[in-house]
This record gives structure tokens, C-alpha cells and sequence, in this order.
């Protein structure tokens, strides 16, 4: 099995440039095209999912993972985790409403999640959609932590725009858990185009912001969400923590999703 493709560009936006990683199969195109994952904080995870995705095409009988996709989209500078994830990936809030950090130092801007969304899926996306051979109806979005936050957010207010979600260690503690409100306008108001899929996983370590709780609760709401056409699964890490379980689930992750 030979090694992926790699390919680097940056995208310039209006406040940030961004990094964009895109790993592309040395296999046969399908003829609908390859599935696509999209992984927040690329310069943290891309490199390690690339090569976890790849170690699974050795045996895809048993894996069950076929060739697929990976977009990172990152930030330029080798900083693994940059200031600027803070703003693209939260909601606004009340400085009252934030907890104080534990190393003590401020925590950096914030508040533009709806900014990034409309990037991502407004430009990021119809420019990978328009580059690479992609299956538009399998592509994943990926993230951890406050990223997984991004993720519910997505899913929340713009569920079409994947078709799965794979949510890791999600920070539902942001901002006194406002995303929950925005799951229950999800839950009530919106109807699903297409089938869904949504992953949610979390260490059993993970005590920090109950991090593992309150990502448990939300798959058993969303387990019973009654849109048919979303379907859940919850892996919980026995004995990981933040970090830890983010190589444990992978590949259990893009098993069930793809």
C-alpha cells in the first residue's frame, strides 16, 4: 500500500490565514467519488489521523474502512494549538460566564463560531468540493474539545452540511452549557434532509468541566432524538483522559460513520 498524496495550501481570510492539509489516496477514484473528513486543530491531529487512516487499508475486510479523504484545516506556524482556535470555535459569551483558567492567564478572544461556520462551510468546503474527487454525501466533520464543540454547534445549526459527526470530548461547559440550547431548538425545530450520523466519545479519565458526563447525556438525548434519520453511537475510553482517547477512538469512530 503506498502512502497518500499530501497536499499544503493556505487560505487567506479576512481576520486569520489557515493552513490547509488534504492527505488524497493513491487508489482508484470511486465512481461517486472519496469520502471526506474534516479535522479541526490540524496541526494537532492530521499527521496522526492520516496515518491511522492509512494502517486500517492494510486489512479493510476487517477494519471496515475504506480509502477516504482528510481535510486538516489548521493554522500557519508549527504552534500545535493556536490562540485563534478560541474565537473560531466558540459562541459569544459574558466574561461573568467564563471560568477562570488553570493556569491563570486571561483566555484569548472568542466568540466567533458563526464567522468561522460560514467559512468552512461557504468557502473551505465548495473549494475542496470543486478540487477533489469528493462523495458529497459522506463527508465527516471532526473535532475534539473545543472543537467538538464547533461540531455540536455545526450539527445544531447547519446539520446538512455533513453528513457525520464525529465529536470527541466535546466542551458542552463553555459558556454555562449554552449549546444545549441550541440542541433543543435542534431537537424540536429542525428536520433532517438526508441520513446523519453522530459519534460522541469521551474518556472515562475525563473529570475536568465533567466532560465525560455531560458527553454521555448528550448521546442518550440525541439516541432518542426522534428524527429518524439520525443515528448515534457513544465509545466511551475505559481509563483515557482528554488526550489519551483521541488515537483510542479513531478508527472505532470512522468505522461506525463510514
Amino acid at each position: 500500500m503506498s502512502s497518500n498524496k499530501i497536499e499544503k495550501w493556505e487560505w487567506a481570510a479576512e481576520e486569520q490565514d489557515y493552513q490547509i492539509m488534504v492527505s488524497i489516496p493513491n487508489t482508484p477514484v470511486p465512481a461517486e467519488g472519496f469520502p471526506v473528513m474534516y479535522i479541526l486543530d490540524a496541526n494537532a491531529f492530521f499527521t496522526m489521523f492520516t496515518e491511522i487512516a492509512q494502517l486500517q487499508l492494510f486489512q479493510p475486510e476487517k477494519t471496515g474502512i475504506s480509502p477516504l479523504i482528510l481535510v486538516g484545516i489548521g493554522y500557519p506556524g508549527e504552534e500545535r494549538f493556536h490562540p485563534r482556535r478560541f474565537a473560531d470555535l466558540t459562541t459569544p459569551v459574558e466574561e461573568k460566564n467564563i471560568p477562570s483558567r488553570p493556569d491563570g492567564n486571561p483566555w484569548p478572544e472568542s466568540g466567533k463560531a458563526a464567522q468561522f461556520l460560514s467559512l468552512l462551510t461557504e468557502k473551505i468546503q465548495k473549494e475542496i468540493q470543486r478540487k477533489y474527487p469528493i462523495d458529497v454525501r459522506k463527508q465527516t466533520l471532526y473535532g475534539h474539545s473545543l472543537e467538538g464543540l464547533f461540531a455540536l454547534y455545526t450539527m445544531f445549526q447547519k446539520p446538512d452540511s455533513f453528513q457525520n459527526y464525529f465529536v470527541s470530548s466535546p466542551s458542552i461547559w463553555w459558556d454555562q452549557k449554552s449549546i444545549l440550547n441550541l440542541e433543543t431548538a435542534f431537537t424540536t425545530n429542525i428536520e433532517l434532509k438526508s441520513p446523519t450520523k453522530l459519534f460522541i466519545t469521551a474518556g472515562t479519565e475525563e473529570m475536568a468541566g465533567d466532560i465525560f458526563e455531560d458527553s454521555k447525556a448528550m448521546y442518550e438525548r440525541q439516541s432518542l432524538n426522534p428524527k429518524i434519520n439520525l443515528e448515534t453511537e457513544f465509545f466511551a475510553g475505559a481509563g483515557e483522559n482528554h488526550m489519551s482517547n483521541v488515537p483510542a477512538a479513531f478508527s472505532r469512530g470512522l468505522r461506525f460513520l463510514l
